[in-house]
């Protein structure tokens, strides 16, 4: 079944397990001068305060399990437009893919790579989404 095939929103069953925070990674697109993050592939800007929210049975919060698979995404489909690498907490109702995951709610943990941009602008993101200082 993929996510396209007629009715799978009906099929997706809970199975019970609970678990704490899962880690993963994902890319966001960024604009020069913004202090926002705004999702790859649906226009949504990605909030500074309180979590980024999604609904599991249509789109949810999409994250990848390791690094590389979030390189490879970006590389394959993003790598000429200003992107930042990182990493988010899941939790809420998750489902894995093969992949990764869509998760119900999500929040920045860590913001570690800016490309093709200046590590200034990273800075002001860290401090807008973490409230650290580099």
């Amino acid at each position: 079944m993929t996510a396209s095939s007629p009715g799978h929103e009906a099929r997706l069953a809970h199975d019970g397990i609970r678990v704490g925070e899962i880690i993963a990674w994902r890319t966001w697109l960024t604009r020069p001068n913004s202090l926002h993050l705004s999702r790859m592939s649906v226009c949504y800007e990605w909030p500074i305060l309180g979590p980024a929210k999604g609904n599991v049975r249509r789109f949810g919060i999409h994250a990848f399990k390791d690094r590389d698979q979030a390189v490879s995404y970006w590389l394959a489909h993003w790598y000429y437009i200003p992107t930042v690498l990182g990493m988010v907490k899941l939790w809420g109702e998750i489902v894995e893919c093969e992949w990764g995951y869509r998760a119900q709610f999500a929040r920045v943990k860590s913001l570690d790579l800016i490309y093709p941009m200046p590590s200034f602008c990273l800075d002001r993101l860290r401090r807008a989404y973490l409230g650290v200082e580099p």
